[in-house]
């Protein structure tokens, strides 16, 4: 017998049920994050573009401040634009791939701190919240 067929044979049925969980939600918000991402801009997008994105960070810096004008977003959309050229795709990442990555810290730091429990009860509100 090896050390991980041992392993294999004493996984508690919760342990294999919250890998399986793990693996089922993590799939789900990435597919329902990353799936959008190369669709036509919203209304505050087109602004965003229109207004500072494209005129780089003096607009984005001095210009006409509005709630919805997000400086940081802004002006790594704009120098992502400048190597990349523009893209729908590139300007939502950096704010994509944030929020997946922060799902995943606070998911593992939940498992080992509470229990696996409240690990995939996050990860699920995470995935289902239309608002992340």
């Amino acid at each position: 017998m090896t050390a991980a067929a041992d392993r294999l044979r004493a996984a508690r049925p919760a342990d294999v049920l919250s890998s399986v969980s793990y693996v089922v939600l993590g799939s789900l918000l990435l597919v329902s994050r990353f799936v959008g991402l190369g669709r036509g801009y919203a209304r505050d997008e087109l602004m965003t573009v229109r207004d500072y994105v494209t005129e780089g960070p003096r607009a984005i810096l001095t210009g006409p401040y509005i709630p919805n004008n997000h400086e940081l977003l802004s002006l790594v959309g704009w120098a992502t634009w400048s190597v990349t050229g523009e893209s729908a795709i590139a300007l939502r990442l950096w704010s994509t791939v944030p929020f997946v990555l922060g799902a995943l810290v606070v998911t593992v730091w939940l498992h080992r701190r509470v229990g696996p429990l409240s690990g995939v009860l996050f990860l699920f509100l995470a995935t289902a919240s239309p608002l992340l």
